[in-house]
């Protein structure tokens, strides 16, 4: 099946897409957790969830793990286990342009190093429609958005060792996005610490800081494979199972933000 078949058709709940495109007030985030490569699946899915609640994505968002690897030789040795680097590469060399505005953070599998190299370079568009949003920074796609994916390291955090695969997020980058100022999405790869997710419990220090200092309206993350809304510091937060999509309505003039 080609991509373009894959596009939303008849819509037919809540919202028809031309009441939702009349009104410039709404736009919709659909937040969905690790792909882990699998980036036309994503797609596929968002179609689907369109179609079911009858709105169409305005920015896709993702914390994370979605399998940046551009080039084979430069693969983790959890994604070469795996035994499928995903879509990425094939469709970076084809200068593929993705359907919906797509915005992520770092996960734990991604080419950490090539993705610095393009923040430095100032060119963070990885292919048409689809931008990575650097640790410790803070975009605007209506609501404003900080970023800080990867994974947590204590002896990494603490300064006792330098990466080498460059996955660990740093003190300076949890102190980079807590001066960020307020926000409206927090877009992390873990959750906060202590918090449980099935099994796991988190160990991630620095997240909670981000919290206090930027107030969001929403934490948004993955990182556990389990799905899970719950509150910390009286902040809304939403754990993404792989593949889960949540839908929030963002209103322009209110800045109100609502989980549908």
């Amino acid at each position: 099946m080609k991509l373009r078949d894959l596009l939303p058709r008849t819509q037919h709940t809540i919202t028809t897409l031309k009441e939702t495109e009349s009104n410039e007030d709404v736009s919709y985030i659909f937040a969905i957790g690790e792909i882990d490569g699998e980036i036309l699946k994503a797609y596929s899915k968002i179609f689907d969830k369109e179609r079911e609640l009858g709105v169409t994505a305005s920015w896709v968002i993702s914390p994370g793990s979605m399998g940046i690897w551009p080039d084979f030789k430069y693969i983790d040795r959890a994604t070469r286990t795996h035994g499928d680097v995903g879509d990425f590469h094939r469709l970076y060399y084809e200068q593929w342009t993705a359907p919906r505005n797509t915005l992520f953070t770092s996960g734990a599998h991604e080419d950490h190093l090539w993705l610095q190299r393009r923040w430095k370079s100032r060119d963070t568009q990885l292919l048409g429609n689809f931008w990575y949003l650097n640790n410790g920074f803070q975009t605007t796609i209506g609501p404003s958005i900080t970023g800080l994916g990867k994974v947590f390291s204590p002896r990494v955090f603490n300064g006792e060792k330098v990466p080498k695969q460059l996955k660990y997020y740093t003190r300076r980058e949890v102190e980079r996005a807590s001066s960020c100022g307020i926000t409206d999405i927090l877009l992390s790869h873990q959750g906060p610490l202590d918090e449980t997710f099935g099994s796991k419990k988190s160990n991630s220090e620095g997240l909670k800081t981000i919290m206090y200092a930027t107030r969001p309206k929403v934490l948004i993350h993955s990182g556990y494979n389990f799905s899970k809304k719950y509150e910390c510091l009286h902040i809304p937060c939403v754990s993404l199972d792989r593949m889960e999509i949540a839908v929030f309505r963002w209103h322009h003039n209110s800045k109100e933000l609502v989980f549908l």
